[in-house]
């Protein structure tokens, strides 16, 4: 599969979701548009068919983070994670998803986004027939180019990369 199709989603329902086709032989975009809400993510059927579908979603709606966490007994302290990350974290561990990213020495990634959310996410998805090969902090999609930084403006935001695994989203 040498294209991919990329989608957006919001937070709620009733925010448009962006969608781009990339095509990597040709290394340029073959189609992308808008769909007016989660509803109508199933009118991105077809597009999908063939093509990996990568879902980015909004780092406003998630809590991105690293953790100095050694690699001797990483089992037994990633099942902690949770607990080590409550103080930073403004919603219960026990209702938050987490996803553990890439490891730079003794730091490692973190997300976290809440139980509900994530379902949110899935069902609408799942509800459209859509399969996510991944599902991505929209920042860390930015590239890194030559540089340690990007940023994008993204409607009311600014999508901010700080490095390989920090990314913060900014109201404008």
């Amino acid at each position: 599969m040498s294209e991919r199709l990329f989608i957006r989603l919001g937070t709620d329902a009733q925010q448009p979701c962006s969608y781009l086709v990339w095509s990597a032989q040709d290394q340029q975009i073959i189609a992308s548009g808008e769909v007016a809400n989660a509803m109508a993510l199933s009118s991105l059927t077809d597009k999908a068919t063939n093509r990996l579908v990568d879902v980015l979603v909004p780092t406003s709606a998630l809590t991105i983070t690293s953790i100095s966490l050694p690699e001797k007994g990483q089992k037994q302290a990633l099942k902690a994670l949770p607990f080590m990350l409550e103080e930073t974290l403004a919603d219960n561990v026990e209702q938050m998803h987490f996803v553990v990213g890439p490891r730079d020495g003794e730091q490692i990634c973190v997300a976290a986004v809440t139980h509900e959310q994530m379902q949110q996410w899935l069902t609408w998805l799942s509800d459209a027939g859509l399969k996510a090969a991944a599902i991505v902090p929209d920042t860390l999609a930015l590239p890194l180019a030559d540089c340690q930084w990007a940023a994008m403006a993204w409607g009311d935001e600014y999508l901010l990369r700080t490095g390989i695994t920090s990314a913060v989203s900014l109201p404008s």
